[in-house]
């Protein structure tokens, strides 16, 4: 799986926005931001690891970024994504 570029997409820190602050508060191993679009007006929902994910983990299933169209989509991928991280890392300790 390749690493996608995200550095076309504009950072998007609207403090006054409650869903972005809460995935952040409930997702601090995530970088979480919302795009805009040509007109400045805030679209999708993104998130990158803080730390970067090994090869070996990617090819379990684990995402550098993901994206999704709704905070809540968001909140169910990286959900995911964090008990996908849990299990290899267990996995790995063995």
């Amino acid at each position: 799986m390749a690493f996608r570029d995200t550095s076309d997409l504009h950072y998007w820190d609207a403090d006054d926005d409650e869903p972005l602050r809460r995935l952040r508060a409930c997702f601090l191993r995530w970088r979480i931001w919302r795009g805009k679009d040509e007109h400045l007006q805030p679209v999708g929902w993104y998130a990158a690891r803080r730390e970067t994910v090994s090869d070996e983990a990617i090819t379990q299933g684990l995402q550098q970024s993901v994206d999704a169209s709704s905070a809540e989509e968001l909140a169910v991928l990286l959900n995911e994504q964090d008990q996908l991280y849990q299990r290899f890392r267990a996995a790995s300790e063995q």
